[in-house]
């Protein structure tokens, strides 16, 4: 997005440069402020160059506008689907520490929620690339729109370390410590309700165009 921004702002100097150019030409044709006494420049031409310099960058700039707001809905789109995409692996993620909780030896497994945390890195990253790109949006609305996504792709998504902790742990221990599994097992289920009501929050400021 900061190419899109400097192009923007390259393309709306140029455009109003050659504007005042070419707008200084008419008047000094109709008033003759200035005569040139140059055999290769006359004020029609300078006039020409002039105006034709100018519907150049402004054809340019309102190209590059439309380009710039189609890549902003394009982003949010984007935001939205990976934002819904987590918003399920924290109900996939708070369905299986239930199963868990009713079923014990489930959580007793390797790497129980790895297929889930998997997935989760996948869309996180994919977010926290996207805010990086969104920086050099300055609209107010779109800063609310910004802190909204780091609200999102800050959150604490890394509390699977837990539930893998205890279980080496008894295993080291050759200790069946059902009540500390479960611990951790709530924990999981506590942070998952915690994100998706934060996520909910954080949407709210994204809408689909």
């Amino acid at each position: 997005m900061k190419t899109y921004v400097l192009r923007i702002r390259f393309e709306l100097f140029g455009s109003v440069l050659f504007a005042v150019i070419a707008y200084a030409v008419s008047v000094n044709m109709e008033i003759g402020f200035f005569t040139p006494n140059w055999w290769w420049m006359s004020n029609n031409f300078a006039l020409t160059v002039s105006g034709g310099v100018f519907t150049g960058f402004l054809v340019a700039l309102l190209s590059e506008v439309r380009e710039y707001e189609e890549k902003k809905v394009k982003m949010e789109s984007n935001i939205i689907y990976d934002t819904r995409e987590i918003y399920k692996l924290m109900e996939r993620i708070y369905d299986k520490a239930q199963k868990c909780l009713k079923t014990i030896d489930l959580a007793e497994e390797e790497n129980v929620f790895q297929r889930e945390e998997k997935e989760l890195n996948y869309f996180v990253g994919k977010l926290r690339e996207t805010e990086s790109s969104m920086r050099w949006l300055k609209k107010k609305e779109d800063e609310q729109k910004r802190t909204s996504l780091i609200n999102i792709a800050l959150m604490n998504f890394g509390f699977f370390d837990g539930i893998e902790m205890a279980r080496i742990k008894m295993k080291i221990e050759k200790m069946y410590d059902v009540d500390k599994l479960r611990e951790e097992i709530e924990k999981i289920k506590e942070n998952a309700i915690s994100n998706m009501q934060e996520i909910e929050r954080n949407l709210k400021n994204f809408s689909e165009n």
